[in-house]
Parts: C-alpha cells; structure tokens; sequence
C-alpha cells in the first residue's frame, strides 16, 4: 500500500498540471480550416474577414499584414489587399488609377473582390459609387479622355498640353470629324483584342500611315505638300 502512495500522488500532480494547461490554451489549435480558401465555402477567409475586419488577422500575419513567423504576408496572394490611405489620393503613386496604369491598364485583379460588374462583389465595396457613368469603371474616360469624349486630353500619362504626342491635336480632330474610328479601330469593350495589349498609346490605322517620331500622317486628309501638320504642334 505504500509503495503505491508515490505513484497516485505523481498521477494527481500530472492530472493537475494537465488540467492547468487546458485552462490556459483554450484553442484547440490556430492553423486554419481546410476550406480556408475556398470562395463557396462558409469558412472561406474572405467571408471571415467581412465579418470580424482584418484586425483579426493581425494577431498572426502582423500588424500590417506583411507576414510574421510562419504565417505569410496576406500580399503574397493579394498583391493590391489591404488598400492603404494612398489608394484613394488622386496625386500619390499609390492611388488606384496608377496602379491599373502599371498593370497595363488591366482590371481583372479588382474583379476578384469588387465583382465582374464591379457592384461589390465579396468586399461589399462598390466602384460604381464613384465611377457612375456608363461603363462604370470601364467606361473609355476613365483612362483617357473627359465626359466630353474619350479623346485626350487627358491621355493615358495624365498629359493635357497639346505639345504632348498623348494630346496633340484630337480635340481639333474630333470637332472636325467626332469619331475616333477616323484614325483608330475602336474597341466594343475594354477586354476587345487589341485594346488592352501592353502597348502604352493607340495604334493607328495603316492606311494613314501615321509617324509617331514627326508626328505626321502621310496619307489621309494631310495629303497637300504645300504645308507640313505636326500632330503635336499647331
């Protein structure tokens, strides 16, 4: 009977340090759920996020997101998430507009959140607050041009002065003609072939034989040699 009075004592101390334990971790574990990133899930963090903000996340990711232990940085998958103050200031290189602009001029990355018609989507934040004419964010001036038309200024750089190649002289164009598809192929919409393909300012058609280094048309409506029109100078 005595030799077993040590070990229920050791067995009452393990129980007691077991119990202590519990207590003090009531997480079972912090790794996520399996369907953690899974969109049509219930437990799909995005839906998680909506609901509790991203201040939950930071216990984990750190502060700011950027990773911390072993967690990653939540911009190794969401590359424009979160959105800083900057996102929204018009003159900072970090304003939305200048984003698009280095990612070619592409919008499939604010389709993920905000939704293919750009209503909200899974962020509950619309673009069509701001971007309430028709196209919404894809309309022609929210790159180029004003709600006048779509020609420039402003160009695709934020250029106004008609010495710019960006500006020249479309506005003298389209008062005369008012129509781009004098000069250009125009696109049905923003995702057309052609449009939007890595190239910084719109071709012209072949047949006026346009030269962007004099600024010139050869062809077209500039065909008397008794004057010289420079695009971008008159």
């Amino acid at each position: 009977m005595h030799k077993l009075l040590p070990v229920a004592l050791g067995l009452l101390i393990l129980f007691c340090f077991s119990g202590c334990s519990e207590k003090s971790n009531p997480l079972p574990s912090k790794s996520h759920p399996d369907e953690w990133n899974v969109a049509s899930s219930a437990s799909f963090h995005g839906k998680k996020v909506l609901a509790s903000g991203k201040a939950s996340c930071t216990g984990c990711h750190g502060y700011e997101l950027d990773g911390s232990g072993s967690a990653p940085a939540c911009q190794s998958c969401h590359s424009l998430y979160p959105h800083d103050a900057q996102w929204m200031v018009l003159a900072d290189q970090e304003f939305h507009g200048a984003y698009i602009a280095r990612d070619h001029w592409s919008m499939k990355s604010c389709k993920k959140c905000h939704g293919d018609d750009y209503a909200g989507g899974s962020s509950k934040v619309s673009c069509n607050t701001c971007h309430a004419g028709e196209g919404g964010p894809e309309s022609c001036a929210t790159c180029h041009g004003s709600l006048k038309n779509p020609a420039p200024p402003e160009d695709l750089s934020g250029n106004v002065a008609t010495s710019s190649m960006g500006v020249g002289a479309h506005q003298l164009h389209m008062d005369g003609y008012g129509s781009c598809n004098i000069c250009h192929v125009v696109p049905a919409s923003m995702s057309d072939a052609g449009h939007i393909d890595g190239v910084e300012h719109a071709e012209v058609l072949a047949k006026r034989s346009w030269n962007r280094t004099t600024g010139t048309c050869v062809t077209g409506c500039h065909t008397s040699t008794a004057k010289s029109y420079i695009w971008n100078s008159f």
